[in-house]
């Protein structure tokens, strides 16, 4: 069908494109994820994509496997184990 109806117009498309973009959630080198149904981010979960580290400031798992190189900073406050 060739219809006019049956065509978007180049109007139409850009509208539609510019309504269902959506920003992304944190700031530069944050980490994103859904956030209840939008985009999140957070200063405590960041990612350097020149030296491809991730830095996690609070990691709570009953398991956590890591391969490769571990540089680890131990710290003890009150009954809790921090990594660093």
């Amino acid at each position: 069908d060739n219809s006019d109806s049956a065509v978007p117009t180049e109007k139409a498309v850009k509208t539609y494109v510019d309504a269902s973009a959506t920003p992304p959630g944190g700031s530069n080198t944050q980490v994103q994820y859904n956030d209840n149904g939008s985009f999140g981010g957070d200063a405590e979960m960041v990612y350097d994509d020149s030296s491809n580290v991730l830095n996690v400031y609070q990691l709570t798992a009953d398991e956590v496997k890591l391969e490769g190189q571990l540089d680890v900073l131990l710290l003890h406050t009150g009954d809790k184990l921090l990594l660093e």
